[in-house]
């Protein structure tokens, strides 16, 4: 299992999730936004200075379905570049019963 933790500009949010579901994942997401914080591409604080905010999707995904979502994530990424998104990647998730 994989964890994939993105965090991505609110304003591809709906076309991340879009590509994200053409993709009928064994799993499923969770979305929490909006985010704030401060990253390479500047700060996202929802404020009247920094106004703009970020989200987070978090999956867990079975290790062969990573490629694909990948893909996804390159290709939103692609699409609006300079927008501020960034991808990471957690190898050995263990479920907690």
């Amino acid at each position: 299992m994989k964890r994939i933790d993105m965090v991505i500009n609110r304003a591809v949010e709906e076309d991340m999730l879009e590509e994200l579901s053409l993709l009928e994942l064994d799993g499923h997401y969770t979305l929490t936004a909006p985010v704030h914080g401060v990253g390479r591409s500047g700060p996202r604080l929802g404020s009247s200075v920094w106004p703009e905010e970020n989200s987070q999707i978090m999956m867990i995904i079975p290790a062969e379905q990573l490629p694909a979502v990948r893909s996804a994530f390159l290709k939103v990424k692609g699409n609006f570049p300079g927008m501020g998104m960034k991808c990471f990647i957690s190898s050995g998730v263990e479920e907690l019963l």
